[in-house]
């Protein structure tokens, strides 16, 4: 998931961005509001507490944008109206994730002492101010210095440790790993490496996306679905007819 994510960011020119506000901003953030807003409100009425209905819609609202966006790649649609809306919204929803994933240890924290103190919300985002400006002016001539070394492998073990690096160095601070990958990711998307960093992680991004994949399956709770397979199918079809509306 941690390298998963700093591809995305890699993928994430911000000039690109620029170009595609209306849809992405527009559209995509449409579809998030209104989407956690309705699960939100159903999770709510089941009787679960605010916040838990809150994080829990939030996850639910999302979709998997590796598999979605290879899917339409697969039938060659990416390029038409609806797989552009497509890829926009998936775009928003992979933006969003990361101040999800900022806020959700304030919310834990929030859960655990009963009261979210100003520390918890701005200790994030100082954190990120801090990992986005002293990356620009450290990773980039680092990168250079080794770029101008020659040496293939060198360069492929600068990026995985640029990658670690921000991903601990955000665990640390208490955020998560993975938001870490994601902007160190987004500080080189308009750096000259892009394509050099693309190409020497995408062996990994394989392999680790198949892996992500076979722990998910390792980690379903056949026993509890064979317990309520009714309810467990109702509930993925009233999921998926809710976004499908929405």
């Amino acid at each position: 998931v941690v390298m998963l994510l700093f591809v995305m960011g890699l993928e994430l020119q911000p000039s690109r961005l620029w170009r595609l506000r209306r849809n992405v901003f527009g559209l995509g953030g449409a579809q998030m509001l209104v989407s956690v807003a309705l699960l939100g409100a159903v999770i709510w009425w089941l009787g679960f507490t605010p916040l838990a209905a809150f994080v829990a819609a939030a996850g639910l609202a999302t979709s998997c944008t590796a598999y979605a966006l290879q899917t339409l790649a697969e039938r060659h649609e990416l390029t038409a109206r609806h797989g552009r809306s497509a890829f926009s919204i998936l775009l928003f929803q992979d933006l969003a994730v990361v101040p999800l994933l900022a806020l959700l240890p304030a919310l834990a924290a929030h859960t655990a002492d009963s009261e979210l103190s100003l520390t918890h919300v701005l200790a994030p985002v100082l954190v990120v101010a801090i990992l986005l400006g002293g990356g620009r002016v450290l990773i980039r001539p680092v990168l250079r210095a080794v770029a101008t070394s020659g040496a293939a492998e060198i360069f492929t073990a600068a990026a995985l440790l640029t990658v670690i690096g921000s991903a601990l160095l955000l665990q640390v601070s208490g955020l998560s790993m993975a938001m870490g990958a994601f902007l160190a990711g987004v500080m080189l998307a308009d750096s000259e490496y892009r394509h050099q960093l693309q190409a020497d992680i995408e062996p990994f991004k394989g392999l680790l996306m198949g892996l992500f994949f076979m722990g998910i399956g390792m980690s379903v709770n056949l026993g509890l679905l064979a317990q309520a397979p009714l309810l467990a199918i109702g509930l993925v079809l009233a999921l998926m007819l809710l976004k499908a509306v929405v």
